[in-house]
């Protein structure tokens, strides 16, 4: 697939390279979250959104395989195939492309050209097509065919005959219908026939023919949308004079020949009986997927505002009030999970009432707001809660929400009903309600977006291509929160193509047998593949692990590259993972590279804050074996002990290094407690490991900004003092 890597290099703008990345990325399956966050090359130059729309176009492209094998086959047994033509379709990248070019080799024996051919017209056609001839009459080369056949009587059946030969011939000709189809969406116009002629919503188009360029895209989907409930018809066209002369250009080659008049009048039924139907349907298409793209585009920048921003932390309630018999109330978390519900049947004066219920939820749940389903009776509901919350949380907003299409829709839907199924009725309506008002993607992603308003284009555009948005975006975040080993089976892991469900259920058994001690340790899953592992490991965190990175979102393809980092920086990684900003001083010529650093590399490393193991904790760690030291790499530890000649450190390997006195700063240290104090946590380099003698020499010379301060000696303060008290 890599030849269709211009066609993607020159519609998204990318490289040659990045362009071709991507191929190579898409034929061994890889997705793309992965290639977003992990592919320091393609991450420099495409998001997430861009990158879909190139897999997009990708897969298109691999289904079209089984139809160039059938056309290449039905050419080849018409026995015009040629290595020239084969390459062609080979590179065909869209179906449109396929069809022109079969139409040339499919045969229809019912068509008015394909019987004339059969009557013996076809040798004059292909006289007349040739434009050779600049002497005599369409008539005379017409005459010798007149009662060649019972329905050739006269030299105007014969010229009849011919214009349909030549007729059927231009529109199968794959140049003449790409330029047709060209030039209808560069130069066509529309006009609207309105059903109802005092629909107000048609009248600024009433009479005109309103450039293709003219309309916006909102315009577009809008009359696309008219037409498809039949409130108008839409009519695409071309003024006959500019695609005649677009199509004699290309068809006729020499004015002067015999039949010139015959071919401007075949041209111009070319375009009315055969292409101007085909170019209307495409060009609509054309038109509509553009103005898609663009309403996608616009979901999208909403969508990225409902992820980036929480519209209530913690956790709310919804009350409802119903006939003044029934109080309902519903305790909804932030992600728009329900976490309880209750009824309580109201009785007796309502003036003083209040209800055990919100008193026992609001000791349980602490809620943040309190949601009043707004019908008659919602000034009881919110005074019983108001009073029954007196002395408790006297501080709580109340907000009153109308019920709408959006909870409506909800209460009644079928994840409503499979879901929530021991809820009762009322108890749906509140519920719903709820999450009407807080929209939490997380349902959204559920239920899908047909019962949800997110902005207005989403009934323009049907509901398929927002919920593949809203998947791709949800998956994204979550992602990037990281998923702990545990919790793979019902991660989003699973919207990776590739990570089976057996897969990431493996992932649990395994880790419950013996739990995860690194990333890497993956690979002993059953049936993990080398694509799954590729796919999936650097979202996976393993919380309790040794080592920091593991606890990250940093791939295992990047762990050498982040341990070059660490050096260069004269950090740990576990300082990195506690300041990862530091990772932004990394200079480096390259790009991709850089960009990559400065923009993915610290949130990765900022994920494991939440897993912090330390070093205070080492007793409880594997001990890495003094193989498995590597000279040169900076690492954190513990000092155990301060003598006159150096520190010893605890770097969690089978014994604690030391640090030579002279090696405790880069400056002249007199005693080791001018750096160091006990339990200090520390950044050392790995200077030397002995393991005959079983010793690891360390350092703390050479950390750049990091390097640590060198305090006062009690003698130099001793001196200090005495030299004052002199003066």
């Amino acid at each position: 697939m890599v030849k269709f890597s211009p066609i993607i290099s020159d519609r998204w703008n990318v490289s040659k390279d990045v362009a071709e990345t991507l191929i190579k990325h898409f034929e061994k399956g890889d997705s793309i979250y992965y290639i977003s966050d992990y592919s320091p090359l393609i991450a420099a130059e495409l998001d997430i959104f861009t990158l879909s729309d190139i897999f997009v176009f990708l897969g298109e492209i691999h289904d079209l395989s089984p139809k160039k094998k059938r056309l290449i086959s039905t050419i080849t047994k018409a026995g015009a195939l040629d290595d020239a033509l084969k390459r062609r379709i080979e590179s065909c990248s869209s179906p449109t492309e396929l069809d022109d070019i079969l139409l040339a080799y499919r045969t229809n024996t019912r068509s008015k050209g394909q019987q004339a051919i059969e009557k013996g017209l076809g040798p004059l056609a292909e006289r007349i097509n040739n434009q050779e001839d600049e002497e005599g009459t369409l008539e005379e080369f017409a005459q010798p065919y007149v009662g060649k056949h019972e329905t050739l009587q006269s030299v105007e059946d014969v010229i009849a005959g011919v214009k349909d030969i030549l007729t059927e011939r231009f529109a199968s000709d794959e140049t003449v219908r790409s330029m047709a189809r060209d030039a209808g969406f560069e130069d066509g116009f529309f006009e609207v026939f309105p059903k109802n002629k005092k629909d107000k919503r048609f009248y600024a188009y009433r009479g005109k023919m309103v450039s293709g360029n003219e309309l916006t895209s909102e315009e577009y989907l809008n009359l696309h949308e008219a037409e498809k409930n039949k409130d108008i018809r839409l009519k695409h066209g071309i003024q006959l004079f500019r695609i005649s002369e677009l199509l004699r250009h290309h068809c006729i080659t020499n004015p002067d020949a015999v039949g010139y008049d015959c071919l401007c009048e075949v041209i111009d039924e070319t375009w009315s009986k055969i292409l101007q139907p085909i170019v209307e349907r495409d060009v609509k298409e054309r038109f509509y997927k553009k103005a898609e793209a663009w309403a996608i585009r616009e979901i999208d920048k909403v969508l990225g505002g409902m992820l980036g921003k929480k519209k209530l932390a913690g956790t709310f309630f919804t009350v409802g009030n119903f006939n003044n018999k029934t109080l309902v109330l519903v305790a909804i978390n932030e992600k728009g999970n329900l976490v309880g519900a209750a009824k309580e049947e109201l009785s007796g004066s309502l003036e003083q009432k209040t209800s055990e219920r919100i008193k026992q939820f609001a000791g349980r749940y602490k809620p943040g707001l309190i949601v009043v389903y707004n019908n008659e009776h919602a000034d009881t509901a919110e005074a019983i809660a108001k009073r029954s919350l007196r002395g408790i949380a006297d501080d709580i907003p109340f907000e009153k929400v109308q019920p709408g299409e959006t909870s409506a829709s909800l209460s009644k839907s079928q994840w409503m009903q499979d879901a929530n199924a021991m809820l009762e009725d009322e108890m749906k309506e509140v519920y719903a309600l709820g999450l009407a008002y807080l929209q939490p993607l997380s349902i959204i992603s559920q239920t899908g977006v047909s019962c949800f308003s997110i902005h207005p284009l989403q009934k323009l555009i049907g509901s398929e291509p927002v919920e593949k948005l809203l998947k791709m975006r949800t998956t994204e975040q979550e992602l990037h929160k990281g998923v702990p080993w545990a919790e793979a089976p019902d991660s989003v892991l699973k919207n990776i193509e590739c990570a089976t469900d057996e897969v990431l259920l493996n992932i649990r058994k395994l880790g419950a047998k013996k739990p995860f001690g690194a990333k890497n340790d993956l690979l002993n899953v059953e049936n993990m593949t080398e694509q799954i592992f590729r796919n999936i490991a650097g979202y996976i965190l393993v919380p309790n692990a040794d080592n920091a990175v593991d606890r990250t979102l940093v791939h295992p393809d990047h762990y050498g590259w982040l341990n070059e980092i660490s050096v260069e920086l004269n950090a740990s990684i576990d300082s990195l993972v506690n300041d990862p900003e530091r990772v932004r001083g990394v200079v480096s010529e390259n790009y991709a590279e850089k960009s990559y650093i400065d923009r993915k590399l610290p949130d990765q490393l900022r994920v494991a804050q939440k897993y912090a193991v330390s070093v205070k904790d080492g007793k409880f760690r594997r001990r890495v074996r003094l193989s498995e030291l590597t000279e040169g790499t900076i690492v954190t530890g513990r000092v155990t002990n301060i003598t006159k000649f150096g520190v010893f450190v605890d770097i969690n390997a089978v014994c604690d290094g030391l640090i030579h006195i002279s090696q405790l700063a880069d400056g002249y240290v007199e005693t080791a407690d001018q750096v160091v104090k006990l339990n200090d946590s520390v950044d050392v380099r790995i200077l030397g490991v002995d393991k005959k003698k079983r010793r690891v020499s360390l350092s703390m010379k050479k950390l750049g900004d990091k390097a640590p301060k060198i305090r006062p000696s009690a003698g130099q303060l001793t001196n200090l003092a005495d030299h004052f008290k002199n003066r």
